[in-house]
């Protein structure tokens, strides 16, 4: 390109330019019609209260397009400067919708406005409705181990959600989310309540009176500790008692410093004449002032196994014990009979041989008639109902050409069948 062509394509961009700016300028100058969108405040929402309504909230800001002349440099610089009400002090409404006049308050200097006196918006009206609902604390996470999160309170345990009966509908609950990370010291918390549906999703556009709760937890140590069952009264005369267990047969207990001192929880005493073998019966749980339960009502099952009370009779023979050597002996006795009571299950686990019946002749030194105790052990857990014979009548004799001697056990000759009584 040669260098005529090159001035002359920069003289034409320099007229070009001076044209345009000739032309804005002379425009901003100028009044021309333009269009500005402006939003539009509410005022007056007391009437509707007092009405028993509530204004429905748009989908987007209340807008009025306005028609102006004026300088573009006056309406670009003086568009914050438009103020646009409706004023909804004056009005009776009923639910549904309803187009309000808008006025313009305040507008920008050299500006004329078109179309003022035809502004309006369309706003939609709702029942004003209002409901108290008890307030839910939702929790996450877990207390340290070892730890437990006791009954929280509340204040207040109940809030008033209010607006437009579309949003008030919905809600289902009031609460507050709290995360217990990891806590091993009490909380104590102000948390902002939110209204929720049936879904748990939080419902908008609602009035919530507190708006904020004041929570408090506290968190207390925790033990699991056995059970321990207090017993009154006795049982009836056909059992005895094998065992009592409780169900559950351990508990867990919170509190202080308390709980590291606390091994056993005790019952309420139980009436064993209440027990039976198939009965189960509930007892209430005796705890410490300072000490709560977890998961548990404070009540515990109790059954018994018992077992039945039999009676059987046993046989032994009577052995002398004792004897000196240079005598012969005679019982007018020589067998015991005896009847035990006791648990069955021990009663039928005895046997003749475990009487072990006898007499001690050892202090008997002389010929003649002698009445001497019988000896003899009860198994442990029974009692004696009768004995045939408590003492029998023996007679010493001396061994022709014998001296007395070492004192023997023997085996005596029965010389009477007639045992006493």
């Amino acid at each position: 390109m040669d260098k005529k062509n090159t001035w002359l394509i920069k003289v034409c961009c320099v007229i070009a330019a001076f044209s345009l700016w000739l032309y804005t300028s002379n425009l901003e100058g100028s009044q021309v019609p333009q269009q500005v969108k402006v939003q539009v405040t509410l005022q007056g929402l007391d009437n509707v209260t007092e009405q028993k309504l509530k204004v429905l909230p748009p989908s987007e800001p209340y807008t009025v397009t306005l028609k102006v002349t004026g300088s573009l440099t006056d309406v670009q610089l003086g568009k914050e400067q438009f103020k646009a009400v409706a004023d909804l002090s004056e009005w009776v409404f009923t639910k549904g919708e309803r187009d309000i006049p808008v006025r313009i308050e305040r507008q920008p200097a050299n500006v004329t406005i078109l179309n003022s006196s035809i502004l309006s918006i369309r706003v939609a009206f709702d029942d004003l409705k209002q409901k108290s609902l008890p307030i839910k604390v939702n929790t996450d996470g877990k207390v340290k181990d070892g730890y437990y999160a006791m009954t929280q309170n509340l204040t207040p345990s109940d809030a008033v959600v209010s607006g437009a009966a579309k949003y008030v509908d919905q809600v289902a609950s009031v609460g507050v989310s709290l995360d217990l990370k990891n806590a091993d010291k009490d909380l104590n918390l102000k948390l902002p309540l939110k209204a929720l549906d049936s879904s748990g999703r939080e419902v908008k556009n609602v009035d919530i009176t507190p708006d904020a709760v004041e929570l408090s937890i506290p968190v207390r140590k925790t033990k699991t500790v056995g059970i321990s069952v207090v017993t009154k009264g006795n049982l009836g005369k056909d059992y005895s008692l094998k065992t009592i267990v409780t169900v559950p047969d351990k508990v867990d207990i919170a509190g202080g410093e308390a709980v590291n001192n606390i091994t056993e929880l005790k019952t309420e005493a139980v009436d064993l004449s209440t027990l039976s073998p198939n009965k189960t019966i509930t007892a209430k749980l005796v705890v410490p002032e300072g000490i709560n339960l977890i998961n548990s009502d404070g009540t515990v099952k109790i059954k018994a196994t018992m077992d039945k009370i039999i009676q059987n009779s046993y046989s032994s023979d009577i052995q002398v014990k004792g004897l000196n050597d240079a005598f012969t002996i005679a019982l007018d006795n020589s067998k015991l009979t005896l009847t035990l009571s006791g648990p069955e299950s021990i009663i039928s686990t005895i046997k003749n041989e475990n009487i072990n019946a006898n007499i001690d002749v050892s202090s008997l030194s002389a010929e003649g008639e002698y009445s001497v105790k019988v000896n003899y052990a009860i198994p442990d857990g029974t009692s004696k109902i009768s004995a045939n014979v408590e003492n029998v009548k023996v007679i010493l004799k001396k061994k022709a050409g014998q001296n007395t001697s070492t004192p023997t056990t023997t085996q005596p000759t029965n010389t009477q069948t007639n045992g006493g009584q």
